[in-house]
């Protein structure tokens, strides 16, 4: 009898970034509640002082993330699925609830990480442009313009992106070198 175990991807990234992260004064929880009920968010950055991310703290988050001044920051991280209306429904969902229990929506900035490297006509439906950093999407879209979309293997191979690319979809895996 074959076992049902699902592997949960998002602890896995959790775990890593807590252990890099920690260090330099970022917490890292893992499905953490929105509600009081289901659904939980995969990831979350909580807690870091405001203004811009210090040295230490820059050299271990990739384009995008530390590109963001705010206190909170939510990640939620599809390995196995790929870009989707639902996946950003689902994520525009954690960012709306978690900013109404946070309630200040100031300090909150949603991300979306696809291990898969998106399909540009999924990029055009969602209305997603790239920006001036490779792998970092903004959409056009009223709804859905405040969760950026960060696409694993498109990012550059600075060394403060290694280790979300980690991640990436192993299709498309090349040696990395930095």
């Amino acid at each position: 009898m074959k076992s049902s175990s699902k592997i949960e991807w998002h602890k896995l990234l959790g775990e890593l970034l807590k252990g890099s992260l920690s260090p330099v004064d970022i917490q890292v929880s893992t499905d953490v509640s929105v509600m009081s009920k289901s659904p939980e968010i995969d990831i979350i950055l909580l807690k870091r002082k405001p203004g811009s991310f210090p040295s230490a703290q820059l050299a271990l988050l990739p384009d995008g993330i530390r590109d963001t001044q705010v206190t909170d920051i939510l990640l939620e991280f599809k390995y196995t699925e790929s870009l989707s209306e639902k996946a950003v429904q689902q994520t525009v969902g954690y960012d709306f609830f978690y900013k109404a229990y946070k309630k200040d929506e100031k300090q909150v900035q949603s991300f979306l990480l696809s291990a898969i490297k998106p399909q540009k006509s999924t990029l055009k439906k969602l209305g997603y442009k790239s920006t001036n950093l490779p792998g970092i999407y903004r959409s056009k879209f009223q709804i859905v313009r405040q969760v950026i979309l960060i696409s694993l293997n498109e990012l550059s191979n600075e060394p403060y992106n290694a280790f979300v690319k980690c991640f990436r979809d192993k299709k498309n895996k090349k040696r990395l070198t930095y």
